[in-house]
């Protein structure tokens, strides 16, 4: 069974065109709907880890660790993807939210979630080598996922937005975070 049906993705994502009239009817608005993608894994989510948890499914991956703060969509996703996979999953959230959980923060438990609250100077280190070769002494079975997911893998599933358009457009906009969406969109 393919990744995408074991977590029931519905891809290609449907584009709904809207023609405000505000306008004289001169713009026409079309929305990539990869808010329909999965009711849990919001639709860029799905792009950056698509080919990441495909990797880490077809090597037998048994535990996954990622950074986000106590209302990441990253973690989210990730966490649940992870709970149907029967992935461990480790998540490294940046504050302590463990007196006042947001929902999110619930799920990931509700998941079995490894919640890890580090302090925001620890957290300043995800990108610094010697932290991660620390986690990696820590998990050294673990795949680590960047904040927000945004690595190598990611680019090529971002792509996949632009490559089912039915159209060409005259512009593209895209909210930013990590900033790994917009890579992918451009490349």
């Amino acid at each position: 069974m393919q990744l995408t049906e074991k977590l029931t993705i519905n891809t290609p994502s449907s584009v709904q065109v809207i023609t405000p009239d505000w306008v004289n009817n001169k713009i026409q608005l079309s929305i990539k709907r990869d808010d329909q993608i999965h009711s849990i894994i919001s639709g860029n989510k799905w792009r950056k880890l698509h080919y990441t948890l495909e990797q880490a499914v077809t090597q037998k991956t048994k535990h996954i660790v990622s950074f986000g703060g106590g209302f990441s969509n990253h973690l989210h996703a990730l966490g649940y993807c992870c709970h149907q996979l029967n992935i461990q999953f480790t998540a490294i959230v940046r504050g302590d939210y463990s007196k006042n959980l947001s929902p999110m923060l619930q799920d990931l438990l509700d998941w079995k979630t490894d919640v890890q609250y580090v302090d925001r100077v620890t957290y300043k280190k995800r990108t610094n080598i010697e932290y991660i070769q620390q986690l990696q002494k820590q998990y050294p079975h673990a795949l680590l996922i960047p904040e927000g997911g945004s690595q190598q893998q990611a680019l090529q599933g971002v792509t996949n937005i632009i490559t089912e358009l039915p159209q060409i457009y005259d512009y593209i906009i895209a909210p930013v975070a990590s900033g790994g969406t917009l890579a992918g969109l451009i490349k």
